[in-house]
């Protein structure tokens, strides 16, 4: 009796952690294009929900991102010169999500601003320098 009990406990255990093992993890994949419609190449796709990952974007412009669980995911797309793109998506369990995304350039540079400093012996320069003040440089 005693070791039919311990069987019987031996497999209700392993059935318990086999079920948790076997929870179906998401995904989530797509493509990043530009406003043109042309594919961009490693933008940095950061994912915060109830997993972090990071991912980045292929030469066809798609991304993948694996084994998430279910739940919210704020996915957020980054690339040099183009606004940030932010997409809130709800990933069921089991679920392979597709979410395309196309970036624009919303961002409008006003003004740049160089600043440099340094000091120098003018016989160790190579080449010329000169000084700029406020009102030749408005002038354009």
């Amino acid at each position: 009796m005693k070791v039919l009990l311990q069987k019987l406990l031996l497999l209700f255990g392993g059935l318990v952690i086999s079920t948790s093992l076997m929870a179906q993890k998401g995904s989530i994949s797509g493509t990043v294009l530009d406003a043109d419609g042309n594919a961009l190449l490693d933008v940095k796709i950061q994912v915060e929900g109830p997993v972090k990952a990071f991912a980045l974007t292929d030469a066809a412009g798609k991304y993948s991102v694996t084994n998430l669980m279910a739940g919210s995911y704020k996915l957020t797309f980054k690339y040099t010169s183009l606004s940030e793109k932010v997409v809130d998506v709800a990933l069921a369990e089991g679920q392979s999500l597709t979410q395309n995304v196309t970036m624009s350039n919303d961002q409008a540079e006003d003004e740049v601003v160089v600043i440099g400093y340094g000091t120098t012996r003018t016989k160790d320069l190579t080449g010329s320098a000169t000084v700029i003040n406020e009102k030749n440089f408005l002038k354009g």
